[in-house]
Formats: structure tokens, sequence, C-alpha cells
């Protein structure tokens, strides 16, 4: 009986698995800042607008960044492979250090997500192949982001990590490269979280085990 609930409980996770993997996953605009800079640069042409995406899989919608800036990002692209991504040291220190800083008072801003976008892009892309003069901006909040982008750059540079990230990350790569490679994290519970989570598939496997030996002994 104790491995037809564990079979029961197989079968259920690989359902599951099956349904989120189901799921039509597609990418929408966040926000479009308009943003140039002549004398900023990325990978040798002027430093052009910049764009966060709204991830959508299902019913639910997470913030997500291009790790792909030299792929053209084209909205409700719907053929997109999720798979874990192992972040660089660079680009863990930048999300520890910075990205909560996209949200201000708790609620998105754009500006300031622009600038993580810039930021990520350097971090994740050899040695200045994206510069960032802090002046020049053509419109409105462009030399603000163009400073933050520099200051979070260096922040993840000096981050001294201790060891416990917040943060898990998800790649989400188009199958048939018809657009950006983008990036998403969740937060990772804190250890009183992991314990009650425990705690709960416990309480799980021991109520089945409890079922499973009253069944056998009313079977006898």
């Amino acid at each position: 009986m104790n491995q037809q609930f564990a079979l029961k409980a197989v079968v259920l996770a690989a359902t599951l698995v099956f349904a989120q993997a189901s799921q039509a996953i597609n990418i929408e605009s966040k926000s479009a800042v308009l943003y140039f800079n002549a004398d900023s640069s990325i990978f040798g042409s002027p430093a052009t607008t910049v764009e966060p995406w709204n991830l959508v899989n299902g019913s639910s919608s997470v913030l997500a960044f291009c790790i792909d800036p030299l792929t053209w990002g084209i909205p409700s692209v719907t053929n997109y492979g999720a798979s874990s991504y192992a972040p660089s040291e660079l680009v863990r220190n930048l999300y520890e250090s910075s990205y909560s800083q996209i949200f201000v008072g708790g609620v998105y801003n754009e500006n300031k997500a622009a600038a993580f976008q810039l930021a990520l892009w350097s971090v994740t892309n050899p040695a200045n192949s994206v510069v960032l003069a802090e002046t020049g901006g053509v419109f409105d909040h462009n030399d603000e982001i163009s400073h933050d982008a520099n200051t979070w750059v260096q922040a993840a540079k000096d981050y001294q990590f201790n060891g416990a990230a917040q943060y898990s990350y998800t790649e989400y790569k188009s199958l048939d490269h018809s657009s950006q490679t983008v990036l998403t994290v969740s937060a990772v519970p804190e250890p009183e979280s992991w314990a009650m989570m425990m705690v709960g598939v416990g309480l799980v496997g021991f109520m089945g085990r409890r079922k499973s030996k009253k069944s056998e002994q009313f079977a006898a």
C-alpha cells in the first residue's frame, strides 16, 4: 500500500509539472521608456530605448529582463521554454544589491527598471560592451537612468555576498530564436518558511502512511 501511495504522489507531481509546461508562455511590453544618448553605446551603437517585459504564464505575470540584447524583442511570442538559470557572480550581486530599487515605495518604477536592464546587460556581456554616459540624454530622466545603471553595476562589483541568496532564477528562451531570451527571479523563502513547508510535507506523508496502515489492517 505504501508503494501505491508513493506512485500516486509521483503521478500527481508529474501531472502538475505537465500542466505548468503546457501553459502558453508569452512576453508583453512592460513599459516603453524613451532613452537615447549618442554619447552612450550598446555594442558600438548609440544607446537607445530599453524595454523590460511582462512574462505571462497562464493567469500569472512576472517581471522579466532581457539577457539577449543582440536579438530583437517581439511581444506575444508564445513558444518559450523555461529552465533554471545559474547566475554569474556579478549577475547575482546585481540582483542581491539593486533589484529591489526597481520598486519605489513598493510600486514598479519604469525608469528604475530601464536602468536595471542596462545594468544587467553591462554585467552579462564583455567589459565595455555597454558604455553609459551620465549626461547628454535626449529625453527626461535619461541622465538619471544612466546614473542609476552605472551606480548599480559598481554596487554589484563591490557587493560582499554572505552566502544567503534572496532570489532563484529562471531563464525563458524563445524556442525558435524569434525573440529575446529573458530572465525572471522569485524570492527564496526564509528559513522559517522552509521549515513550515517541510513540516507540512511531513504531515502529508504521515497522514498518507497512517491511512495506508489502516487500510492494511482492515484488509487483514
